[in-house]
């Protein structure tokens, strides 16, 4: 039988992963540049999530979308370090 050390067979899996996202966004890509089938499913899903607006919910996606913001993006990343730093100690 083949023995591929622990180390060996992570890199083949990540460089696989890396090959499939890839070839996944160039197909995607392809498709929204020629505007074939995603088009309909893109209208479909936001014709769906049209239909579950609120005033809540409005508020609610302008926090998540909030939290996109530079400042926020570096907030977390500060607290995170800090979290990562003394989980190690």
């Amino acid at each position: 039988m083949l023995k591929i050390g622990k180390t060996k067979l992570k890199n083949i899996l990540l460089f696989l992963i890396i090959i499939a996202s890839g070839s996944a966004f160039l197909k995607l890509s392809e498709e929204i540049l020629s505007k074939e089938s995603i088009v309909g499913i893109d209208q479909a899903v936001a014709n769906w999530i049209y239909t579950l607006r609120s005033p809540f919910l409005n508020d609610v996606m302008k926090v998540i979308t909030s939290l996109g913001s530079v400042w926020a993006v570096l907030g977390i990343l500060v607290v995170l370090a800090f979290v990562l730093y003394f989980l190690k100690k």
